[in-house]
């Protein structure tokens, strides 16, 4: 059974341009997949004086980010063309194209900023994608039972990090 990630995330662009990229996160048509795809929730913020929007955001996706959003792309458009892939063929016959994360957000000038965790593995994940360049680091995260509490808490190398991204450049 596949671990679950879970997912913080703020984008920045054109409202157009970051709906784009999100429907296809979440693989709302067929035109456009980024990967495996995950589920998303979101807020928007007003357009400020030059039309650009924030969002911000939480989800969730099988394994890891760079798994699902990167790699499951690439290996689906691999299957595409040799017709052989873990993916099943009648579930990508009807989809036009498939996208990584940092190719979606560069053709359609949008940077997006992510921080994951996925406790099972121990893996955290940091990845910015801004002005066509990507970045993707990964550290640990992990439970820890607060006895006095009772409860779990999730520590992650990513704990103390906030967003540091801007528009995109080329508008």
């Amino acid at each position: 059974m596949a671990s679950i990630c879970s997912f913080t995330f703020q984008a920045k662009g054109k409202r157009a341009s970051i709906q784009k990229v999100l429907d296809a996160v979440e693989q709302k048509t067929p035109d456009l997949w980024i990967g495996r795809g995950a589920e998303i929730y979101y807020d928007e913020k007003e357009e400020d004086e030059i039309g650009m929007v924030t969002v911000q955001g939480a989800g969730s996706c099988k394994n890891s980010l760079e798994g699902a959003l990167k790699l499951a792309a690439k290996e689906m458009k691999t299957q595409r063309v040799t017709g052989e892939g873990l993916w099943d063929d009648d579930e990508l016959k009807d989809v036009k194209k498939f996208m990584t994360i940092g190719d979606a957000c560069k053709a359609f000038g949008v940077n997006i900023e992510f921080f994951s965790e996925e406790t099972d593995s121990r893996i955290a994940e940091h990845v910015v994608i801004a002005d066509g360049n990507e970045e993707w680091s990964q550290g640990e995260a992990h439970e820890e039972y607060n006895e006095k509490t009772g409860e779990f808490t999730t520590v992650s190398d990513y704990d103390d990090c906030g967003y540091g991204i801007g528009y995109p450049k080329a508008v």
